[in-house]
């Protein structure tokens, strides 16, 4: 991951395939949008839809990948929370995604790479017994900018 994001000094992206949990369509509908936090694509990504490469190059910017990230802070005092999201709109031929991330987080914020043009995604958080927590929208920048190194890459 390290090699694929470009050897740049930053945090290797923790979102793998085995870490997601999909979630149904009765957990989207539940979601409260005034604690959630809404990311178009980035236009610059020259990666539109992953399932055209054998393997998943949207994790690797060296390859075209995605770069951008957004820093995104939960309000709560849970011990640990997790990470979800919702695509609510995807490119032509690209598949609608729910899922939550499985890894516990315990810091307070993390970076979340926004995806690319033509997705719509719905970001949330959740702690441990399934409530949801507020989510903010604090900051966006680059992959290698160096601006928050203490917030892991998701």
């Amino acid at each position: 991951m390290f090699a694929l994001g470009g050897l740049r000094h930053d945090s290797v992206q923790e979102t793998h395939y085995w870490h997601c949990q999909a979630i149904g369509d009765t957990a989207k509908a539940a979601l409260d949008p005034c604690r959630t936090v809404v990311i178009a694509g980035d236009e610059r990504s020259s990666v539109p839809n992953n399932r055209v490469f054998p393997f998943p190059m949207f994790h690797a910017p060296v390859l075209g990948g995605w770069r951008k990230y957004a820093l995104l802070r939960v309000d709560s005092a849970a011990e640990h929370w997790h990470i979800g999201w919702v695509h609510r709109a995807v490119p032509l031929g690209a598949r609608p995604r729910a899922h939550v991330q499985a890894l516990p987080i315990a810091e307070r914020e993390i970076r979340i790479l926004r995806q690319a043009v033509g997705y719509v995604t719905e970001f949330f958080a959740v702690a441990p017994a399934g409530e949801q927590l507020s989510l903010h929208l604090v900051a966006e920048g680059e992959l290698g900018d160096r601006r928050f190194p203490h917030a892991r890459l998701f």
